[in-house]
């Protein structure tokens, strides 16, 4: 049976809503399959809930990363032993997803020589539920399918935790998601922690970072330069965004010859 959009509109009005003085996070291991050539990349990501009902998403390999990053700033520590304490994490993906669901509006926020931002209103998640159930980290979890940014779903959710969200753009359950990945096998999110707290989580976009002002873009424009940039061509970034930057010294026919390699396996969640 179809979720109807009422009862969507009902799950949204309830997260609207402040969530009784409590805070949450959970964290989810993130599965990423390239269907060019099978290469598999994994991150850890931590989903932050306010009390308010905003909620931030984003790797937390890179939020390790980036603290200690500001803190060797701060500290005055070379660039070189910097670099050599953030390597102790393993990389993650650079993007930030803010969710506020007052809006209905979703902002995010990517790097690509320069911290881009862009907000869009969040599309429906039309879910088909279904009878299947299975337990993910010791929650009962039930079935639903979904057909969501070009890629179809299937997604567990437990009403033990009757919070309408999830990993990535995943949210507007009946309860927290416990699992989802994509049917063609290129994603996936299993959830691997979640915690209440009594203290409150700052759910605020940045306007700087690293001493730049955040840009603001579409979100066509965000898709292009994170494409560009995963794709290890920053010329037209450059060409557009920044001001008296000679590209003269660069090596553009090696450029041009990676770009065209790195395109054909180029993968985003979103098609």
């Amino acid at each position: 049976m179809k979720l109807n959009t009422f009862f969507i509109l009902m799950l949204l009005l309830f997260v609207a809503q402040p969530i009784s003085g409590q805070s949450f996070r959970a964290m989810y291991e993130g599965e990423k399959v390239n269907l060019y050539d099978g290469e598999v990349m994994r991150d850890l990501f931590i989903l932050q809930i306010s009390r308010e009902g905003l909620s931030s998403f984003q790797s937390y390999f890179t939020l390790q990363r980036d603290s200690i990053r500001d803190a060797c700033v701060q500290q005055g520590i070379s660039t070189q032993e910097t670099v050599a304490r953030m390597r102790s994490i393993p990389p993650g993906t650079k993007c930030r997803l803010y969710y506020n669901p007052r809006e209905n509006k979703y902002t995010e926020m990517d790097y690509g020589l320069y911290y881009f931002k862009a907000t869009e209103i969040a599309s429906k998640l039309d879910v088909v539920f279904e009878d299947s159930t299975k337990v993910v980290l010791g929650f009962h979890s039930e079935m639903a399918k979904a057909h969501y940014y070009g890629r179809d779903w299937v997604i567990f959710y437990t009403t033990e935790i009757s919070l309408p969200y999830g990993p990535w753009k995943i949210n507007g359950l009946p309860g927290v998601v416990t699992e989802a990945y994509s049917t063609d096998g290129a994603y996936r999110f299993q959830l691997k922690g979640f915690e209440v707290s009594e203290k409150e989580i700052d759910i605020t976009i940045p306007t700087m970072m690293l001493n730049q002002a955040v840009i603001e873009v579409s979100s066509k424009e965000l898709a292009w330069i994170r494409k560009q940039a995963a794709c290890m061509d920053l010329r037209p970034i450059i060409k557009k965004y920044s001001k008296n930057f000679d590209m003269s010294g660069m090596y553009h026919d090696k450029i041009d010859q990676r770009y065209r390699e790195l395109s054909k396996r180029y993968q985003y969640i979103e098609q």
